[in-house]
């Protein structure tokens, strides 16, 4: 699941859990104050799901994977204080039981959006339609079923407030799904792009602009240093593509990557530095390793067969750099290293 969609969806319950505390809270101290609330919600229920709306916005913040245990939380905490509800709807007078009545479908929306949170797909569609069914099934039974000029005006209040409350949250729920939708869309597009433009086509990994993207995130980022630079290039790479076409040169380019990828360690980064030419950003390796890394590189490309490499190799120069006298100078000393492993007649490793 997309990490921004996670941040919202507990930004979400945080904010339900807190409307649960506070208006159990309110209505703990309007029923107390009113005598309409009975023992077992005035020591019991109130308290508990008070509680449990309490330790639910503090247990979010342990971590994401604590994420589906509070929404079930949540949830079940919203439903328990719905049942709860319902059992007190036979005990008390006709006056206090449409209130008791009208209270529970108060919380009946709040419990479809954490529905639709929880349940995927079709399942969140169902469970908010069936929320809407049950309000309004309701008040419509204790409607028709009553004389409603006998009601207090809390109940009518209530009552309706349920209902509007419920057809907004669907409202809000059915665009913020189409809002995320349309931003995993967009994001997945901008991602698609920006791939594009930070990758090689032919070879699949980074272009020069993103190898450079790739040296200043590690720059800014606190990575093990000294960095070694090591800067490959084709020996003869020009001659195969004037004698066997610049297609088979094309698979020769393929070829020779597939077979140095294998070869880098796990925070290694290559990317192709010009036309036959590659850089690998090596964090925190020592000039043994480096040297030993930039050998084994110059095998696999060796030990090619003839039909996939066209017969070339790979002079190889080396650098470390440890974040002093900047990044233009290390680049200009591993350049200055690679020419001379060309001088020195190919094939071969030479540290700067």
């Amino acid at each position: 699941m997309d990490i921004e969609f996670i941040r919202l969806r507990k930004r979400m319950l945080r904010l339900l859990f807190a409307i649960g505390f506070v208006c159990n809270g309110w209505f703990l101290i309007f029923e107390s104050t009113s005598g309409i609330i009975t023992a077992r919600d005035a020591y019991v229920t109130y308290p508990s799901v008070m509680f449990i709306y309490a330790a639910g916005f503090f247990v979010i913040e342990l971590g994401d994977r604590w994420r589906a245990a509070t929404e079930w939380l949540a949830f079940l905490s919203f439903c328990a204080n719905c049942a709860s509800g319902v059992l007190s709807f036979t005990a008390a007078d006709e006056p206090v039981r449409y209130y008791a009545i009208a209270d529970t479908l108060q919380w009946i929306p709040l419990i479809s959006i954490i529905a639709f949170m929880i349940f995927p797909g079709r399942q969140s569609v169902v469970a908010s339609v069936v929320g809407f069914l049950i309000p309004a099934g309701t008040a419509g039974w204790v409607w028709w079923g009553s004389d409603a000029a006998t009601w207090p005006a809390t109940t009518s209040t209530l009552l309706f407030n349920a209902l509007v409350i419920h057809v907004v949250s669907v409202a809000a729920l059915v665009l913020f799904s189409h809002s995320q939708a349309a931003f995993q869309q967009a994001r997945a597009e901008a991602r698609m792009m920006e791939s594009a433009a930070l990758s090689d086509p032919l070879t699949g990994i980074a272009n020069r602009r993103g190898i450079e993207r790739a040296l200043e995130t590690q720059t800014a980022a606190s990575v093990p240093r000294p960095w070694a630079l090591i800067l490959l290039d084709m020996d003869h790479f020009k001659m195969v593509n004037d004698e066997r076409g610049h297609v088979f040169g094309d698979r020769v380019l393929q070829n020779v990557v597939n077979a140095l990828r294998p070869i880098l360690r796990g925070g290694d980064v290559i990317g192709r530095w010009g036309g036959d030419e590659f850089l690998v950003i090596s964090p925190g390796a020592p000039a043994a390793e480096a040297e030993a890394l930039a050998e084994r590189l110059r095998q696999a490309v060796a030990g090619l067969p003839e039909d996939d490499s066209g017969g070339v190799t790979i002079s190889v120069g080396i650098a470390l750099w440890n974040g002093e006298g900047g990044l233009v100078e290390a680049l200009r000393q591993v350049d200055a290293a690679l020419y001379r492993s060309k001088q020195m007649g190919r094939n071969r490793v030479v540290f700067a």
